[in-house]
């Protein structure tokens, strides 16, 4: 279920002394099964971006398609768009409003007219989904706490069974084990094979998960491809007023010192692997630290 934006532009309060370019000849495509992270700085144009993938906005030019479906001011198809991409919105326990987290989840597969079984079964499923245990659906939502009442929202949003995933900085607000267990939660989501786009500011969350990266700067994509690849390119990551992940920039700063680690190490394991490399005195350690990063994704 591809997405595709061609050449898309978006502007606020069009033709008002108030408008804003929020995006500019935009190119972007995302496949099946993709975790693409976003990132960029406050007002780049990340949230005005996803916010088109499931037709809550329209472009002002060019064209998104979603699985065949144009994103139109008069596109018909916008119902069916929106049970295929769910979207969850940075602290979405805001929007939970029934009396038990049960009708919670339920809300949405009852409006699609859907029978008393099969939204039980999508209610404990999703329930399931979220890790969230089945005794907690006949208590309110506001007795969970801050991590579950996160989860019990993206619940609702799965039970209605979509293929896309869009959140906007779900670790936003959590403690830190909150951030662990919603981190853990989206990978265990993306290997089930659904599509996952995650917009956040934490560069150190998006190496841990995402397959690819968007960087959102002044309204364009200034950079996407491989999470590795982008992540190399530390100058152009700068002048999006973005930093490179910590390890990364730790890495950087070893070999300012003349110890020649590799220059794409992201996570803590491979900059353990590269580091005891050279201090064995392997002279290939680069070169099979590239091939082992290859071959590891």
């Amino acid at each position: 279920m591809p997405i595709i934006f061609e050449q898309v532009s978006y502007t606020y309060d069009e033709d008002t002394p108030w408008s804003k370019q929020a995006l500019l000849d935009v190119d972007l495509r995302i496949e099946d099964g993709d975790f693409v992270g976003i990132v960029g700085p406050t007002g780049s144009g990340k949230s005005t971006l996803i916010q088109h993938m499931n037709g809550l906005l329209k472009p002002t030019s060019g064209r998104v398609v979603v699985n065949g479906i144009e994103v139109s001011s008069d596109s018909k198809d916008m119902r069916q768009l929106r049970r295929m991409v769910g979207l969850v919105f940075q602290y979405p326990e805001h929007q939970l409003f029934e009396e038990t987290l049960r009708d919670d989840i339920a809300f949405g597969p009852r409006n699609l007219d859907l029978d008393a079984e099969e939204v039980q079964r999508r209610v404990e499923w999703a329930c399931s989904a979220v890790g969230l245990p089945e005794e907690l659906l006949d208590r309110s939502p506001f007795e969970l706490s801050g991590g579950q009442m996160r989860r019990a929202a993206i619940a609702g949003v799965l039970a209605m069974e979509c293929d896309v995933l869009i959140l906007d900085e779900p670790t936003a607000g959590l403690d830190p084990r909150g951030q662990s267990e919603m981190l853990d939660l989206l990978d265990a989501l993306r290997r089930q094979g659904l599509t996952i786009i995650m917009v956040s500011h934490s560069i150190d969350q998006l190496v841990q998960l995402a397959d690819r990266i968007v960087v959102m700067f002044e309204g364009r994509v200034m950079l996407q491809g491989q999470t590795r690849e982008v992540f190399a390119k530390s100058e152009a990551l700068r002048q999006a007023s973005l930093d490179l992940p910590e390890v990364a920039k730790i890495m950087e700063k070893i070999r300012e010192g003349g110890v020649p680690v590799s220059s794409d190490v992201l996570t803590v394991r491979e900059a353990t692997d590269a580091i005891l490399e050279v201090l064995r005195g392997d002279g290939d350690a680069q070169g099979r630290h590239n091939h082992r990063a290859v071959h590891s994704g």
